[in-house]
This record gives structure tokens, C-alpha cells and sequence, in this order.
């Protein structure tokens, strides 16, 4: 299981519970420790359909994509998926896969701007990231 977790200023000593679990699901239940209150992932995801590890993220604030700002960009290693993750105004967040990078993102970031920049090991390389509005068919 791979998680993305949001941990807020006044949320210090928030116990992600890593040694009991990863993301929401028990792996190791010996190191569970009863009523201790452990703070959920914003996100979480499996290894299947070839994932294996989050890489980055960073939050968009750049200006090329103004509906973009404010959403936390991240991606999965080997299947290269794309991800956001957004605060909703009333709590909690909203989730969506929102493309795949051409190759495997080994870290992602910004430029003075706020604009995204993803950093390749396989081949290799440094590339701009921009938001593509998809019309439904």
C-alpha cells in the first residue's frame, strides 16, 4: 500500500501508526498499540496494475493553470500514473488519477513560478509538467 499524507501546522505528534499499518491497512498487528488514535492517509493506493512507490509531490502554484492551484501533484514510480489531491472547501479531499508521465518520476518540483517540473532516471531527463483539459467524448 502506498499513501500521500496531509499533516496541518497544528497537527504535531500526529501518529501515522507506520510501525502497525500502512496507509489504512493492518500489516503488522503485534506492533498495534490499543486506543491510540492514528491520523488517516489523504490518499492511498495499492501496488497492483504495476504501482510500487509515490514520488513527490508538490502543490501547483503557478499561474499557466489558475483552476490547478491549490492541488498536490504526486506519481507512482513504476506505473508512472499521475496524481492530485485537493482540499475540499467543507473537509476532506478530493482524489483523481490525471495522467502518466512518459517515463519513471524520480522527483518532482517547481521553478520560481509554481510551475511543475518532473525529474527522469530512465532515460533521463528534465521536462515541464502542464495541465491538458480532456473534453468527454
Amino acid at each position: 500500500m502506498e499513501e500521500i499524507d496531509h499533516i496541518r501546522p497544528w497537527q504535531g505528534g500526529a501518529n501515522l501508526g507506520w510501525s502497525c499499518r500502512e496507509g489504512t491497512p493492518v500489516f503488522d498487528e503485534q506492533q498495534c498499540r490499543p486506543g491510540v488514535k492514528y491520523t488517516d492517509p489523504v490518499f492511498e493506493y495499492d501496488h497492483y496494475n504495476d504501482n510500487c512507490s509515490v514520488t513527490g509531490g508538490v502543490v501547483y502554484r503557478g499561474f499557466r493553470t489558475p483552476e490547478a492551484r491549490g492541488t498536490y501533484v504526486a506519481s507512482d514510480y513504476c506505473s508512472t500514473r499521475v496524481f492530485a489531491v485537493r482540499p475540499k472547501p467543507g473537509g476532506g479531499y478530493d482524489t483523481a488519477t490525471i495522467g502518466n508521465f512518459p517515463t519513471q518520476p524520480s522527483a518532482i518540483g517547481t521553478d520560481v513560478h509554481g510551475e511543475l517540473y518532473v525529474l527522469s532516471d530512465l532515460p533521463g531527463g528534465l521536462s515541464r509538467v502542464r495541465f491538458e483539459r480532456v473534453q468527454p467524448s
